[in-house]
């Protein structure tokens, strides 16, 4: 199936939480009715509307316009800014066009997928007082990208004005305050984070991006600074895959600055890596502490909550009419949460496996907040690496559990080798459907985190 490429280039192939569950009716609520008697209060005109009172309306009928969609009673058409700066991307990418939901899901699917689950939220973008629909089809098959829409009400009809992708490789976070952050592993040697900021419209445009390179992965850098650079320079050859050089960098519309994170202890290496660093410097770009790029490249003054999704059932939210809001899901999510080992883990109840106890060790812990069910840990291989840079693994179980709950974690006690993963996990959800993920290291942040792989069966 035709692969797409986003409309927005945030990332190239991008590495993230996972999210697996499926829709459930609810029962319905009390049937019963008050009666009251209450004075007649006369509703305002038009033009005795304030400001405030006008948003609330508007922000009223989009909701009802957007539940519309979702029930198949109505369209939304593609925005031409989608388009604006890339049109040969048309072959490629969600046609433009008029669709219903069912034509969005399958013309979606269409692109990379065989399957998905379907989640939303509303969210107010660029804070006018009217929200937007962001809708999300969730793959069935964990290697391949899941796509996210926002489509706003424009007051006559309903307009896709964005999209993006997550999955394999690549995560993404959206949160209460407007914001996106997605990145990624962008190879072996590389890694990125970018920051997408919204207009009223749910329009993104990037705020700032930041890249890690290491080693030779530096000369990536070197063609976005010289646009008349060609590539096979020697410097970046120089630099063996035993070089511990590490350098991050910020960019945003006016700066591009970079901070090295590490040098090579051999003083011959260490002379080669200087060079490059000053090449760059003569190229227009900043050289900063690792202190002062970080505190360019925070996204704690932008990240609050992530938003909650609702989940939408497609056999009621369909073409029959039926209420969306009966379709949501209450109790049939699990979310699986990895992070190092605190204290408030080890005081409570727990598995536990050693993978690897030697002087680098260190231990993680796994939670779910749902029962799942043959959770595995595996042992993964590098297999090989395709043409395009994607990593396929073999695995092998090491233990296994028959169940894991919320009131158990795991702890694992296990050796990190560089950004590859050598440990995953496996389980069953309450659909039935089995996720595979690896046990990986930012290399932004050194945070511990769960990342898609692909598995040579």
């Amino acid at each position: 199936m035709k692969k797409r490429v986003c409309a927005v280039a945030v990332c190239a192939a991008l590495v993230m939480t996972l999210i697996s569950g499926c829709g459930k009716k609810d029962d319905g609520g009390d049937t019963k009715k008050k009666v009251t008697t209450e004075a007649v209060i006369p509703e305002k005109t038009t033009e005795q509307l304030t400001t405030e009172d006008q948003n609330a309306v508007q922000s009223e009928e989009a909701i009802q316009a957007y539940m519309d969609f979702l029930n198949g009673k109505s369209k939304v058409t593609t925005s031409d800014e989608l388009y604006a700066e890339d049109d040969y991307r048309r072959d490629y990418g969600l046609a433009l066009g008029t669709y219903s939901y069912e034509e969005l899901k399958k013309a979606v699917a269409e692109l990379e997928m065989d399957g998905s689950m379907t989640r939303y939220t509303f969210l107010d973008f660029g804070n006018d007082g009217i929200e937007e629909l962001v809708l999300r089809f969730d793959n069935h098959t964990p290697d391949l990208m899941n796509w996210v829409g926002i489509i706003r009400y424009t007051g006559s009809g309903l307009e896709l004005n964005y999209y993006y992708e997550d999955g394999y490789r690549v995560y993404s976070n959206l949160y209460t305050s407007g914001y996106l952050k997605i990145g990624g592993s962008t190879g072996a040697g590389s890694y990125t984070n970018s920051l997408i900021g919204f207009d009223g419209s749910g329009v993104g445009s990037e705020v700032f991006q930041v890249n890690e390179y290491y080693g030779p992965f530096i000369e990536s850098l070197r063609y976005e600074v010289d646009p008349s650079y060609r590539g096979g320079s020697e410097k970046y050859m120089e630099l063996s895959e035993d070089s511990m050089f590490s350098v991050r960098e910020y960019r945003d519309d006016t700066q591009i600055a970079i901070a090295v994170l590490e040098w090579s202890e051999d003083e011959t290496t260490r002379k080669k890596e200087e060079a490059v660093i000053d090449e760059f410097v003569s190229l227009g770009v900043k050289l900063l502490s690792e202190d002062e790029i970080n505190q360019l490249s925070s996204f704690d003054m932008y990240a609050t909550t992530e938003v909650t999704w609702e989940e939408l059932d497609d056999e009621l939210g369909s073409s029959n009419g039926s209420d969306v809001g009966s379709a949501v899901s209450d109790s049939t999510e699990a979310n699986i949460t990895i992070g190092y080992v605190s204290d408030d883990i080890l005081a409570g109840d727990y598995y536990e496996y050693k993978v690897c106890e030697d002087d680098f060790s260190t231990q993680v812990a796994l939670k779910t907040d749902a029962p799942i069910q043959d959770f595995t840990i595996l042992e993964l291989s590098l297999y090989e690496v395709s043409e395009d840079g994607q990593m396929v693994f073999t695995a092998s179980p090491i233990t296994s559990y028959p169940e894991l709950t919320p009131d158990k974690s795991v702890v694992l006690t296990m050796v990190f080798m560089e950004y590859t993963p050598t440990v995953g996990i496996s389980y069953v959800d309450a659909c039935g459907v089995k996720h595979v993920y690896g046990i990986s290291m930012s290399g932004y942040d050194g945070s511990v985190l769960l990342a898609d792989v692909v598995i040579f069966e």
